[in-house]
């Protein structure tokens, strides 16, 4: 499958360039934004229309400029001041100092897109996470932002007066689901399992989290699309009695599968690669029922574009940077029909083995960007850990399910000890030594590396002048600026 195959990866790119330029070209006003983008779309609509006046490649560039300033208007819209009566808040993050510091989301119907606030109340209340907040005060542009607030997309700031709890988070069956993992779990695992299972890290010690950083296997604490993976293969292969049933039944096999994800990620923590997995796994189901097939390029390339639209300012965090990436990385490559052909213990030792160098080629200059350091050995350690990670995640089901009738933990524990034992003995070899790299030469090289490999891949001479010279552009501004 190539590029030119998925037309949504080219109106993809139209739209992360236009919020990108809203961002270094604020010459161009909101309302310019509109009027420009009323009028190419009136001029697309009437070229169409007249088909007879219009060529094929002008009707294209006029959509992807529609589709760029779209991206152009949605990313200042999100900056947009407003102001309400009250304010409802869904708390998702406290962190209590002298004043307690609370990031949330904003519910409010009349906002096209979701917007998230950041604020400070007195230390005069316990506030949790899940708490619906009702606030009166004013809401502001945040006066100083940096990166961080950008890639959470906390633009704007509540100036609190009088506040109320209009429901406790404890109540929800989030809280209660997690109240539950956490529980069922021994102390020795609670950490892991509340990662795993509820996407909170916030119980695993200092030294657990060094073993996996140090391994290269930090993304297996944090709730993912590869959590999603290995969910819905365990249940694909529970389903394995559709096999002797009518075909035309076969489509409810995905339809249940997609009901267990949505069910699943109902009480988890939201994150860019959860919803990216999630959506992912229904856009594939639908197409393989209604088509037969699946253009993974295409199906990731639209992914991005729904989930940008609805939250513009994930373009600049890091989670939805590396989860795309590395899931781009690895449907880019175009032999996995060769591998399916092996033996199964070729296919699984070769699979998982290309998965981990695949899905850091993409990504490693963003972290040496962000961490100035690579796990090296990441890539071994995935041998067997997404494996004990699969096993764990099973039987930490089977635990949770028949925690009332029957203890499973000591399975558990045995196989947290294995990943454990497993991801330290890397803790012994030699690592890479620190390294950072810029910002401007971190995402330079992104592009220059896919668009090299691309033309690899495809033999094709004008990808690789264009990654050439991509990177010949980057490392001269960047030695000029230094």
């Amino acid at each position: 499958m190539t590029i030119q195959q998925a037309p949504f990866f080219w109106i993809n790119i139209s739209l992360l360039l236009g919020i990108i330029c809203s961002d270094y070209f604020t010459f161009i006003s909101f309302n310019t934004t509109i009027i420009l983008l009323v009028i190419n779309w009136c001029l697309f609509s009437y070229l169409t229309f007249k088909k007879r006046k219009a060529n094929k490649l002008g009707l294209i560039t006029l959509l992807l400029f529609s589709i760029f300033l779209f991206g152009n208007w949605i990313n200042q819209y999100q900056k947009q001041s407003f102001s309400q009566k009250n304010y409802q808040v869904i708390v998702e993050k406290v962190i209590q100092k002298k004043s307690t510091y609370i990031e949330g989301y904003l519910v409010n119907p009349q906002r096209l897109i979701d917007s998230k606030v950041s604020f400070y109340l007195p230390n005069q209340y316990l506030i949790q996470p899940s708490d619906l907040l009702v606030i009166k005060g004013r809401c502001i542009l945040q006066q100083e932002m940096n990166q961080y607030l950008k890639s959470k997309g906390l633009f704007h700031q509540l100036k609190v007066d009088h506040y109320c709890v209009e429901q406790q988070g404890d109540q929800t069956y989030k809280s209660k689901y997690r109240k539950m993992v956490y529980h069922t779990f021994d102390s020795s695992t609670r950490g892991l399992a509340l990662a795993l299972f509820c996407g909170d890290k916030s119980e695993l010690s200092d030294q657990i989290k060094e073993v996996f950083r140090v391994s290269g296997s930090l993304h297996l604490l944090a709730l993912s699309g590869m959590h999603i993976g290995i969910l819905v293969f365990i249940i694909h292969s529970l389903l394995f009695w559709f096999q002797w049933i009518p075909k035309q039944w076969h489509p409810i096999k995905w339809i249940f599968l997609c009901v267990f994800v949505f069910l699943i990620i109902q009480f988890v923590a939201q994150s860019a690669s959860i919803q990216r997995a999630s959506l992912m796994l229904y856009l594939s189901s639908f197409s393989l029922v209604f088509r037969k097939q699946i253009n993974p390029i295409n199906i990731i390339s639209f992914t991005s574009f729904v989930i940008l639209i609805k939250a513009p300012f994930l373009l600049y965090s890091l989670s939805f940077q590396l989860s795309f990436l590395a899931v781009f990385s690895i449907v880019l490559f175009p032999y996995w029909t060769h591998i399916i052909h092996l033996k199964w213990y070729k296919k699984l030792f070769v699979s998982v083995f290309l998965m981990g160098i695949l899905s850091n080629w993409f990504t490693f200059p963003l972290i040496l960007h962000h961490f100035e350091f690579f796990p090296i050995w990441g890539i071994f350690s995935g041998l067997l850990s997404g494996v004990l990670l699969s096993l764990m995640m099973y039987c930490g089901l089977l635990t949770l399910l028949v925690s009332e009738w029957v203890d499973l933990n000591w399975a558990f524990d045995l196989l947290h000890q294995l990943l454990v034992g497993w991801l330290s003995l890397f803790l012994q070899l030699p690592q890479l030594p620190s390294f950072k790299l810029s910002e401007d030469l971190a995402y330079g090289l992104v592009v220059c590396i896919i668009c090299i490999t691309y033309g690899g891949y495809q033999k094709d001479k004008a990808w690789n002048r264009i990654g050439s010279f991509t990177g010949l552009v980057i490392l001269t501004l960047h030695f000029y600026y230094q």
